[in-house]
């Protein structure tokens, strides 16, 4: 069953147009325009306008929060980002995976490479 299976067809006391409504809803017995056109629109509108200002201020009083929030995030994650290797121990770790030491193999000419290559950013980064 779909929501139009649900409406019943009403006859407006303002205008007699024909107009729907839900099997619930006989206390609407004016058609929209007709309501809109109404007395009791008119007393209703200032208080719906009163509403949805509220709702928006509410809504962009969240925005800022969550604007707030998530710049406190971004904040926490460059203090967490790690500051590199310490100058030091690069040098140990040069000094210990060296290709000399370990018979010119691929694996220490990769890892030094990319020790250096560490090295060079974090010079280029001071």
């Amino acid at each position: 069953m779909t929501h139009a299976d649900t409406l019943a067809h009403a006859t407006c006391e303002e205008c007699g147009d024909t107009f729907t409504r839900a099997p619930g809803e006989s206390w609407k017995r004016l058609c929209l325009p007709c309501w809109k056109a109404s007395p009791a629109a008119r007393k209703a509108a200032p208080d719906r306008l009163a509403q949805l200002t509220a709702e928006l201020a509410e809504a962009r009083a969240e925005s800022a929060r969550l604007r707030l929030r998530v710049l406190a995030l971004e904040l926490d994650g460059q203090r967490a980002k790690p500051e590199g290797i310490p100058p030091e121990m690069l040098r140990r770790l040069v000094r210990l995976c060296h290709p000399d030491r370990h018979g010119g193999s691929e694996a220490a000419n990769k890892a030094t490479a990319w020790l250096l290559a560490q090295r060079n950013r974090m010079e280029n980064r001071a």
